[in-house]
């Protein structure tokens, strides 16, 4: 039996068998499962007024070899739906390579990092600058740039990379000071914040700096006279207008604090993601960059120190004038060696006053190199008992004999062995950090029309201890300087200085009532400095008789860069 087939029936069927297939065609019918996901990845530049070169390949595109850490969110999951996926560029492009297969979902959030990265369950993670960023490895991996972006479900992955951290970069001239081969010399530093957290899904995100992790964090050095640092993202502290950068150059170090204001008058008030700052810093030992006005400053390192209105008389001048002094503490950071016989012609240490100054400076920079020193392990003098009772400058006066010597000299001998006149053979206890035979101490002469205030405050602004060379008609005496005042136009009007010809302050009684005050033993004293026929003259055992001529100084540096250099080889 045959049946007739009417058209409206055929056409019935076929709608039907077009919607039974409409309702079976899945996802992977459109975008197959086993496809390829398109990825390609691009570096955007920073912004600022030039381009920056950042590390030896540049960063401003992708090497082969290159690695970066990729995460895939589909839209709507946590970061405990995410796929996380390290991946590098080779010749073919990123592998190992991801199929649409191994990703859920129609709309995906793509997120990557460059460097590779390590990140919690939370998608939180810390980056961390290289505190010194001399070399191009340490340099370039303290680089942080990231990309995301949304895409459609088998559409390409196209990932733009933005930098997150900020770049500054240092410019150095001289006018008169310097040439350009020294100016590429130089080793710059600048403090600031060295870690960043960051949100990595399912885009990135800068949340915030960590401020307990403030750091001196050393430049990379370009081209003369160039140098770059990288760094998080952060506001700049109130403290960093006065102290920011630190550059160290042929002995001194000068100190640069933070701009109030940008080229064309815009507030400097942070280090933004993904930004060049370009500063021109022009360098020349005249230059004076802080307000000294009326200021109080001590040798690197020394604290606690009581204000001066609250100390003391150690002495007075015999015309009812007291001059105040300051007892040691060890606390203080400060040390005062005393020849044990000052009297000429004893024949024991009368005439060693630049041992003893010497031995101070040493004393003071083991205590702040204690850690290195530990590491180093010397085991040479160290022990201070008191004024009179000191290993360091009994070192010198068993190697020595009781006659005048050269301050710079007998401290290159203690630290590298250097022959110094008149000397036996030297234990040249730091050779292998700073090199046999080297000099270790910078000569500053105070000569007519130098400025012993300038030259203060370079001092003072780095980490070095300071002899001062003081003169009469009929003798020449080594003291130390541990501090300055500065008058109203930032001159230095005061020094608190140790005079290793006082063992008698030592010894002698106190707590008694004294003039207006009590006595005290003492060690620091308050010594007013004058200005007059452009020398700088200080007073001596009488009030407002400037009686003792600055001749000169002479210095000794924590050397911190060498330590580092030291350790890391």
């Amino acid at each position: 039996m045959r049946f007739k087939t009417y058209p409206f029936l055929r056409l019935l069927l076929l709608l039907e068998i077009m919607s039974l297939c409409a309702c079976t065609i899945d996802d992977g019918e459109a975008y197959p499962e086993n496809e390829w996901v398109r990825l390609t990845a691009t570096i955007a530049p920073l912004s600022g007024t030039s381009r920056a070169h950042v590390g030896d390949k540049g960063n401003e595109s992708f090497q082969i070899e290159d690695r970066i850490t990729l995460f895939i969110t589909p839209q709507g999951e946590s970061s405990s739906g995410t796929l996380e996926r390290s991946m590098s560029l080779a010749p073919e492009g990123w592998s190992p390579r991801l199929t649409w297969q191994e990703i859920k979902g129609r709309q995906i959030d793509f997120s990557a990092f460059y460097p590779e990265i390590s990140v919690s369950g939370s998608g939180i993670f810390m980056h961390t600058v290289a505190l010194d960023q001399r070399t191009d490895e340490s340099f370039s991996k303290s680089d942080l740039l990231a990309a995301s972006t949304r895409v459609e479900r088998g559409n390409a992955v196209s990932l733009t990379f933005q930098h997150q951290l900020s770049l500054i970069e240092l410019r150095l001239t001289s006018s008169s000071t310097f040439t350009a081969e020294q100016l590429s010399k130089a080793v710059v530093r600048i403090h600031a914040c060295s870690s960043v957290q960051l949100q990595a899904v399912p885009i990135p995100k800068v949340l915030q700096h960590m401020e307990d992790r403030m750091e001196n964090i050393v430049f990379h050095r370009e081209e003369a006279g160039t140098y770059h640092v990288i760094l998080p993202p952060q506001p700049i502290q109130e403290p960093w207008r006065k102290k920011w950068i630190e550059i160290e150059l042929e002995g001194n170090t000068y100190i640069y604090g933070a701009p109030l204001e940008l080229n064309g008058g815009e507030e400097f008030i942070a280090l933004k993601s993904g930004q060049q700052l370009t500063l021109n810093l022009n360098l020349d030992r005249e230059q004076i960059t802080e307000d000294w006005a009326n200021k109080t400053v001590w040798v690197y390192g020394l604290k606690d120190i009581p204000p001066v209105d609250t100390w003391n008389y150690a002495t007075d001048d015999g015309l009812g004038h007291g001059f105040v002094g300051l007892k040691w503490n060890s606390l203080y950071g400060w040390y005062d060696c005393n020849k044990k016989n000052p009297q000429e012609g004893t024949g024991l240490d009368s005439n060693m006053c630049w041992a003893a100054a010497c031995s101070n400076m040493i004393y003071w920079w083991l205590e702040q190199n204690a850690e290195y020193v530990r590491r180093y392990g010397y085991s040479g003098p160290s022990q201070y008992g008191n004024s009179i009772d000191s290993d360091v400058f009994e070192l010198y006066r068993t190697h020595f004999n009781d006659t005048g010597n050269d301050v710079a000299g007998a401290l290159s001998w203690f630290f590298t062995g250097r022959s110094l006149s008149g000397g036996k053979q030297s234990p040249a206890y730091f050779k292998e950090l700073l090199g046999e035979n080297e000099f270790v101490s910078t000569v500053i002469p105070i000569y007519t029309g130098r400025s012993l205030s300038d030259e203060l405050k370079i001092l003072f602004n780095s980490p070095k201890a300071i002899e001062c060379t003081i003169s009469t008609s009929r003798l020449i005496h080594a003291i130390n300087i541990w501090g300055a005042e500065f008058d109203e136009n930032g001159e230095v009007c005061a020094l608190y200085i140790t005079d290793n010809n006082d063992s008698d302050l030592y010894r002698q009684p106190e707590g008694f009532s004294f003039l207006d005050r009590k006595k005290t033993q003492a060690g620091l004293l308050y010594k007013p400095v004058k200005r007059i026929s452009d020398k700088y003259y200080m007073e001596g055992s009488i009030k407002g008789n400037y009686s003792f001529y600055i001749n000169e100084l002479n210095t000794l540096d924590l050397m911190r860069d060498k330590w580092e250099t030291f350790f890391k080889e």
